[in-house]
């Protein structure tokens, strides 16, 4: 599989806080409950700031005009003024496989209408949480339809344990294996295609 890779410098990560601070707090937001060090609920809302630079950086590479709609709850963006799409980012310490998980937390699944999610996965040094200088590069791992993404999601309770990746679910989410996914090229051919 092919992944979209773009490095993460200390600007983006500095650009990355700098929106995040501004933004209201969310409590809902499952990833301080997962976060040893620091404010988790922060450290999410970078994390999630910098999956939306990277996606941006591959709407550039492959022509699509997209208008930001991170104010609203269904979507993050609209691509070529028809197509909803939706970033989900996830941190990681290595590379992402494609065995490992594309996550969307069932909290939002549930209110969010995108026709389209893009899945990031950033790969950073080990070290804190909230160690902000840690970001090497981010990847776009795939991307699928809503409509594609829905009949093989594989629901996982909070609470449970997933076998697949050793992993205690913290908050109820839906996953696929990056496997699953349209690779990046392929996706943006998919939506071209789709565009015509």
């Amino acid at each position: 599989m092919t992944f979209f890779k773009v490095r993460i410098t200390q600007t983006m990560v500095e650009e990355a806080i700098a929106r995040a601070l501004g933004l209201p707090r969310y409590d809902k937001n499952f990833k301080q409950y997962i976060q040893n060090d620091g404010d988790g609920e922060f450290t999410a809302k970078v994390d999630g700031i910098l999956g939306e630079m990277v996606a941006e950086h591959w709407f550039h590479k492959h022509g699509f005009s997209h208008e930001d709609c991170r104010d609203q709850i269904t979507h993050d963006y609209l691509l070529n003024g028809c197509i909803t799409v939706e970033v989900k980012a996830k941190r990681r310490t290595v590379v992402a496989r494609q065995n490992y998980e594309a996550t969307v937390p069932q909290y939002v699944h549930d209110v969010q209408k995108p026709m389209a999610y893009l899945f990031i996965s950033h790969h950073l040094r080990p070290g804190i949480d909230d160690d902000f200088t840690r970001y090497i590069d981010s990847y776009v791992v795939g991307g699928i339809s809503r409509k594609k993404f829905d009949p093989i999601k594989r629901a996982i309770a909070q609470g449970e344990h997933d076998p697949s990746n050793n992993w205690t679910c913290t908050e109820a989410c839906y996953n696929v294996n990056i496997s699953q996914l349209f690779n990046a090229e392929e996706y943006a051919k998919k939506l071209m295609l789709y565009l015509s």
